[in-house]
């Protein structure tokens, strides 16, 4: 039996995080990207800000960073079977924030090929809350606005449909709807593609 990979997807703030801990305590095999506690990884460089005047020297930085992590992820991905739930995903996340950025030019083309030695996944549970919710839970921050948030959620809804995977989940509050999150990932390896949520 292979590697059943499922990715938690949504902007900071939704509840990736409390959901991977509340399925790791049903002993579902999980990790994060990119500073996962099954790899080494080095210091991270520093978030890019839109404001900052070397904000693209920055984005540059955190692209080598997320890809060399990914790559070091994928080495423990490779040996693990079953079902393994990540935090965040490389391919998807990524993409996502350099279209944020705007530097998904820039960028894209090495994203592609980055993208092309890693594992689909089997099922994307994309989490979704709302911009006042989100900027809620995360407290003030210099670096998302409540703009930001909107944008992100814009820029999710989007391109979360164009990743290849076998189910896609929406959900808006990973405690209410955790049921329905364990009945999906117990089924998600079923061949056809369903939608859940509005």
């Amino acid at each position: 039996m292979g590697i059943k990979l499922v990715a938690l997807e949504g902007p900071d703030g939704g509840g990736k995080t409390l959901l991977a801990t509340m399925l790791s305590e049903l002993g579902i095999n999980t990790t994060k990207e990119p500073n996962s506690q099954h790899i080494n990884t080095p210091p991270r460089p520093k978030y890019p800000n839109k404001e900052d005047p070397n904000f693209a020297i920055d984005v540059a930085k955190f692209h080598s960073y997320m890809a060399y992590c990914h790559f070091l992820h994928l080495d423990w991905l490779k040996q693990q079977k079953g079902i393994v739930v990540t935090d965040r995903y490389f391919p998807i996340s990524h993409r996502i924030y350099l279209r944020f950025w705007g530097m998904d030019e820039h960028f894209g083309k090495s994203l592609n090929q980055l993208t092309s030695f890693s594992i689909q996944p089997e099922l994307i549970i994309y989490i979704e809350a709302q911009p006042d919710v989100l900027m809620a839970r995360k407290g003030k921050s210099e670096i998302f606005s409540l703009n930001d948030y909107s944008q992100l959620i814009k820029i999710y809804r989007e391109e979360i449909l164009k990743v290849k995977c076998r189910r896609l989940l929406k959900v808006t509050d990973v405690k209410e709807d955790f049921e329905l999150i364990k009945r999906s990932i117990s089924v998600f390896a079923d061949s056809e593609l369903i939608k859940y949520g509005n």
